[in-house]
C-alpha cells in the first residue's frame, strides 16, 4: 500500500460513518474520537449465526423478487444463465 505524505495506516471510514455524515460536513477527524477496540470487530457466535442467517433471507427474497420480474418481462427473459442485459435491466429498474 503506498501512502500519500501526511497519511498513515490504519482501518478506512466504512460507508456507515458516510451515512451519519450531513451534507457539506466533513466526518470527523481520527484523533477527535475513541479509536477502535479488537472488540469492534469481533462477531459473537450468536452475532455471526445471525449474520448468516440474515444473508440466507436476503438471497432468497432477491432471488424470488428477480424471478417473479424476469417471469412477467415481454418477451420473458432467461435467468439462468442471466445475461448482462437481464441482470441490469432488473437492477437498473426503478424502485417503485
Amino acid at each position: 500500500m503506498v501512502l500519500q505524505p501526511g497519511c498513515r495506516a490504519g482501518p478506512a471510514v466504512c460507508g456507515h460513518a458516510v451515512h451519519h455524515a450531513r451534507a457539506g460536513e466533513l466526518l470527523p477527524r481520527a484523533d477527535e474520537q475513541p479509536a477502535w477496540t479488537d472488540d469492534d470487530f469481533r462477531l459473537s457466535a450468536e452475532g455471526a449465526a445471525d449474520l448468516a442467517e440474515n444473508a440466507i433471507i436476503n438471497r432468497d427474497s432477491t432471488t424470488a423478487e428477480f424471478e417473479a420480474w424476469w417471469t412477467v418481462q415481454k418477451p420473458p427473459r432467461l435467468a439462468k444463465p442471466c445475461s448482462t442485459a437481464t441482470c441490469m435491466g432488473h437492477v437498473g429498474r426503478p424502485v417503485s
